[in-house]
């Protein structure tokens, strides 16, 4: 079992790759961020995004995909912008029910068997949270095992 690690931020992603012994498979990953835009602060209605990540294995083998809490917790992580805070959360799935995490606290990780595969990031800003304006972001470490 081999584990790649990656730092993302939700606004922009970059990979950094492990070696492994030239018998074995080898996976690389590479994510998009999840790119909220423009947050209104009265809008009723929260704010929903997309990313994906991409995993390319030279062989087809079994992976999991585990996201880190980054900033805050699994029940609520947070974008910052200076001392200002906003909260978000990442998901699994398009409904946007199930907390993409480490398997742990009531999270969950995404698992594939392929050669390649492409596996979306669902993203929520929860609705009326009163920030001011700012760059808002937060950093996420992407665990691959396989």
């Amino acid at each position: 079992m081999r584990r790649t690690a990656l730092r993302s931020a939700v606004s922009g992603l970059a990979a950094m790759f492990a070696c492994v012994p030239a018998a074995a498979v080898t996976c690389a990953i590479t994510p998009q961020g999840v790119n909220f835009g423009s947050y209104g602060p009265l809008n009723p209605q929260p704010l929903d995004s997309a990313g994906n990540i991409s995993v390319q294995c030279d062989g087809e083998t079994t992976f999991t995909l585990s996201l880190d809490r980054g900033a805050g917790s699994y029940s609520a992580r947070q974008m910052s912008s200076g001392a200002n805070v906003l909260e978000y959360n990442l998901y699994t799935d398009p409904s946007r029910v199930i907390v993409w995490g480490d398997g742990s606290a009531g999270t969950d990780t995404v698992s594939a068997t392929a050669t390649a595969a492409e596996k979306p990031i669902y993203g929520r800003i929860t609705p009326r949270q009163n920030v001011p304006v700012g760059s808002y972001a937060d950093v996420i470490t992407v665990t691959l095992t396989y």
